[in-house]
């Protein structure tokens, strides 16, 4: 599900790889640009599946949601960002060895003087942006409600002109 969002969502995909192994990907939405990876069969499924999650799971992807939406609600009284990277990702392997960075250079070579955006939280390496030039835009306090459990998590919304 969360692939078939995230690359429906793109317009831009850039994969680094090591050899014949895949090393990471970077998606991002370019504001205005084509989506050319969105198939009907991707947005149908997707939909089913937030149907399924909104009727079965309330308390949790829903308030993540929605804490990202105020931010973003936020942040666009002062800035006029021009795409959002939706998804990045590194092969566990990998880590701390610049694939991540690459990445980021990559698109910031593509798309520079763009303002970008970006949304992540404190269960993941949020530092990794701040120290690639990052600037913290805002966050918001949420508790997600997973399988009868209370799970408290900060959200953050990230910023930087490429």
């Amino acid at each position: 599900y969360f692939w078939c969002l995230e690359y429906g969502r793109a317009t831009r995909a850039i994969a680094a790889y090591r050899g014949d192994a895949l090393a990471g990907v970077l998606l991002a939405d370019v504001r205005g640009a084509k989506k050319p990876y969105r198939t009907l069969g991707r947005r149908l499924y997707v939909r089913l599946f937030e149907a399924a999650q909104g009727l079965l799971f309330r308390g949790g992807g829903d308030v993540y949601a929605r804490a990202n939406r105020e931010l973003f609600a936020q942040y666009e009284k002062t800035h006029a960002p021009e795409g959002e990277i939706t998804f990045l990702a590194v092969d566990p392997a990998l880590e701390g060895q610049g694939v991540g960075t690459l990445l980021l250079g990559e698109l910031a070579r593509r798309e520079a003087g763009r303002e970008f955006y970006l949304y992540t939280d404190d269960g993941c390496n949020y530092a990794f942006y701040e120290h690639r030039g990052f600037e913290r835009a805002g966050e918001r306090d949420i508790v997600m409600h997973l399988n009868g459990k209370a799970v408290p998590l900060r959200c953050f919304l990230y910023r930087k002109r490429l």
